[in-house]
């Protein structure tokens, strides 16, 4: 919900602006490898309906993969193949606002992978492009072997830990004193309606 009005609040500001933004939201609990490939591919074919709707055009190479990749018996293409159509379409559209959410539910490759993506585009690109990124994950991804910060070392970091959770505590005792006010009790045991609650702040610690 919180990279859901992200989003909304960067394309309000952007969109009238020209610029796109790009975005991709992981699937929470699945690391799967298919889910690197399916964030990759997103971000490829909403580039793609930029370059459609402003009529930018596509240089010969681009073209060539993509007819390479997505036409009828085309090849399949890996992880490494979309990273370097995304890294082409990346300078053709030298303006996006890219925004990606739940990296820490990606597999450990993938994961590395795609961090040493943006951190080649972002260093190099800042003469040429001015493109921008808004990452949001757990700050050990693939845990203990990855870390967002270390892993980009210009990256701006803004941590959300000491306020989200006092603020989950509010919402959960809010929530539970209004079910407490329903004609049917949830429990009448205090110290059951306790440990329940303390396993809902607890699992909340998690997020």
């Amino acid at each position: 919900m919180i990279m859901t009005a992200a989003v909304e609040y960067i394309q309000a500001d952007s969109q009238p602006k020209g610029i796109p933004t790009v975005y991709f939201y992981c699937e929470p609990d699945e690391q799967s490898e298919s889910q690197g490939l399916l964030l990759l591919k997103s971000l490829i074919k909403q580039l793609l309906l930029h370059t459609r709707i402003t009529r930018k055009h596509i240089p010969d190479p681009i073209v060539a993969l993509l007819d390479k990749h997505f036409q009828e018996k085309s090849i399949i293409p890996d992880f490494d193949d979309l990273a370097d159509l995304l890294s082409q379409l990346f300078y053709v559209v030298p303006d996006a606002n890219y925004v990606l959410d739940g990296l820490d539910q990606l597999s450990k490759k993938n994961v590395a992978k795609l961090l040493g993506l943006i951190r080649q585009l972002f260093k190099a690109s800042s003469q040429t492009s001015q493109s921008q990124i808004l990452l949001c994950s757990r700050t050990s991804i693939a845990a203990p072997f990855l870390d967002i910060v270390k892993s980009i070392p210009s990256i701006i970091e803004i941590s959300t830990t000491g306020n989200v959770f006092d603020d989950i505590q509010r919402l959960t005792k809010s929530i539970t004193d209004e079910k407490m006010t329903y004609t049917r009790e949830l429990t009448q045991n205090p110290t059951l309606l306790t440990e329940v609650l303390q396993t809902l702040l607890s699992e909340a610690k998690g997020m």
